[in-house]
């Protein structure tokens, strides 16, 4: 009866200590995910800033550090006919927002 009180005992201590360590890994495995999501997004920030500054080296042409109208429709105008293989002209409305 007795050895039998200290298995259970023996058990429960096991269980109790495998808990707080499967919790702590948890615990661990989640600050990892949250780590690499934020490299992730930075690496996309830095990804879009570089889009970014290299569409203006292409189509600021007074080099003022934004696309006036004109340029706008330029580089409107391009990626159309980059992505639908057609060059379409962008209306006013296209250029106002």
């Amino acid at each position: 009866h007795n050895f039998k009180a200290r298995c259970t005992m023996a058990a429960a201590a096991a269980a109790t200590v495998g808990a707080r360590r499967g919790r702590a890994r948890g615990q661990v495995i989640l600050v990892e995910a949250e780590l690499q999501r934020k490299a992730a997004e930075n690496q996309m920030k830095r990804q879009q800033n570089e889009l970014a500054q290299s569409i203006l080296e292409k189509y600021d042409s007074d080099h003022n550090g934004i696309l006036s109208p004109p340029e706008l429709k330029k580089m409107l105008a391009d990626y159309s006919k980059h992505r639908f293989n057609e060059e379409v002209q962008p209306t006013e409305e296209d250029l106002v927002f």
